[in-house]
């Protein structure tokens, strides 16, 4: 490990007799605690938007962690940050069987010469092209950060399909 990139996650618990939500944040690596995720409760809601980054072997403890909840368990991710976006689209099967509800993507502002991120809702995404944003700051257009194919491309899996 590189020095000064201590790689650190919490996960902050609370639950009511529906739903377990789950509060994800910091670095997510190997030693992300899997046993939360093992819930008794028929929803499971992971918000993610507290990560930062997230390494390879952090890609390995969130497959395994999503195996956990049994197959009666309704898992939806919420607030997931641009860093696990990025995985959606190059690792099979990292969400598992949840269902992601919100997520972030990366924009720039011209104007302010600064990165933004703006929160979308899944199901508010036409396709795989990036919806226009405004800068918080100066109301200006934003610019998508990414190749939208490759950011949009684990969209399709998440699509209802028709009968």
């Amino acid at each position: 490990m590189l020095p000064g990139l201590r790689s650190t996650s919490t996960i902050e618990q609370e639950q009511t007799a529906l739903r377990t939500t789950l509060r994800v944040s910091g670095v997510v690596d190997g030693d992300l605690a899997r046993e939360p995720f093992r819930v008794g409760t028929p929803e499971l809601t992971v918000d993610w938007s507290g990560v930062r980054r997230i390494t390879s072997r952090g890609v390995a403890a969130v497959i395994d962690a999503g195996r956990l909840p049994g197959p009666e368990v309704a898992i939806t991710w919420t607030g997931v940050s641009v860093a696990l976006v990025l995985q959606l689209g190059m690792v099979a099967n990292f969400a598992g069987r949840a269902r992601i509800a919100s997520f972030f993507a990366p924009y720039w502002c011209a104007a302010c010469h600064a990165d933004r991120v703006v929160a979308l809702e899944t199901e508010r995404i036409a396709g795989p092209r990036a919806p226009a944003a405004a800068c918080p700051a100066c109301g200006g257009a934003l610019h998508f950060e990414e190749l939208e194919s490759d950011f949009f491309s684990w969209l399709e899996p998440q699509r209802p399909q028709g009968p």
